[in-house]
């Protein structure tokens, strides 16, 4: 077992200022906490998902884990800028000079879809739908050494503003999908996936990797070969669900686990009229806290656990990557880094 394993923030001063007649500031995160602790086993999401197996079941999976807290909502101010009347203009002495507040506009909205964004911000959109279908939430991609992108739309019906929607309605609106920046075209490689999330090319260019968040597994699909559109499995019951796969060139994968399953998720899973509660609270009056024992799982080339690192405190990760000797994690919603020193905390089969 592993333990005191220090997590920080790289938290460069955040703070934004705008020139005059406007002021921004935004608090910098606060420095998280650290603790250990050892997961435990917890039921597979969705009633139709089978039993694992005693052998992946009993697989020993190092741990560790880190608590943070959540750094404070951004504060705004806005000064105002005085406009006196016109001299040609009478103006009633019992009305005093306009004082109308400057109002920043928001910036346009970016595109959804696949995008290309050059060194210099340039944003291109390549591609937002395919077989006549918008994307909703395009999520991750990768690019093979031939140039061909390989990217996931996790949902064609959800926006990433209700990704919880898509996850507790338990249908498939996700797609695996290519896109040839030669002939500019966008082909569907693979339908009716369960929130298609991370996306990784293997080194020998033979699979793509992806995740379905949900079902906490993660498949491969044949890109080239006499098995060429086949998929396979690469790796299930993981102890949360993935979000982003990444390989960190040295022979191991990093999954990105936004949150553990738990008692009140099973429930949900297995029994639609509690997922349909939970949607009409998330409507109206917001769904209950669920989220937590977030982290990142190592695996080997051919899917088999190595590590685990997460902690109660963590939710919403949505990545991990190894850079030289640390792990760098983050997250869509939350505004932090993590880094873990793997070299002071390698991670090693408990006993």
């Amino acid at each position: 077992m592993l333990h005191n394993c220090p997590v920080q923030h790289l938290s460069p001063h955040a703070e934004s200022v705008i020139s005059s007649p406007s002021l921004v500031t935004i608090p910098s995160p606060t420095v998280p906490i650290v603790e250990l602790s050892t997961p435990s086993p917890h039921p597979t999401p969705y009633a139709e998902s089978p039993t694992p197996s005693a052998e992946s079941a009993e697989s020993p999976i190092p741990s560790v884990s880190a608590e943070f807290t959540t750094p404070a909502s951004p504060s705004h101010t806005t000064s105002s800028i005085p406009i006196s009347a016109d001299s040609h203009i009478p103006v009633p002495a019992t009305l005093a000079p306009a004082q109308p507040t400057l109002v920043l506009a928001p910036p346009p909205p970016q595109p959804l879809g696949l995008l290309n964004v050059t060194a210099d911000g340039v944003v291109e959109l390549l591609t937002d739908e395919a077989d006549g279908q918008k994307f909703k939430t395009t999520d991750a991609v990768d690019v093979a050494h031939n140039g061909m992108i390989y990217f996931t739309d996790a949902s064609y019906k959800y926006s990433l503003s209700k990704f919880i929607w898509d996850i507790l309605e338990g249908k498939p609106h996700g797609r695996l999908m290519s896109y040839d920046p030669a002939t500019k075209t966008t082909k569907v490689l693979v339908r009716n996936l369960y929130f298609a999330n991370g996306v990784a090319v293997t080194p020998d260019q033979n699979y793509v990797i992806y995740c379905e968040t949900p079902v906490r597994r993660c498949r491969k699909y044949h890109i080239q070969g006499k098995e060429k559109g086949r998929v396979e499995n690469f790796i299930d019951y993981l102890p949360g669900m993935p979000d982003n796969i990444r390989y960190d060139g040295e022979g191991q994968y990093w999954i990105g686990l936004a949150m553990a399953p738990s008692l009140q998720w099973d429930l949900a899973f297995r029994y639609p009229f509690i997922r349909k509660v939970l949607l009409i609270m998330e409507k109206y009056i917001g769904r209950p806290h669920m989220e937590k024992n977030g982290g990142v799982m190592a695996v080997d080339m051919e899917g088999k656990p190595l590590a685990h690192y997460y902690d109660p405190g963590l939710a919403l990760v949505s990545s991990g990557m190894k850079i030289g000797n640390h792990l760098y994690c983050g997250s869509v919603f939350y505004p932090y880094i993590i880094r873990l020193d793997l070299n002071q905390y390698p991670f090693r089969a408990t006993t």
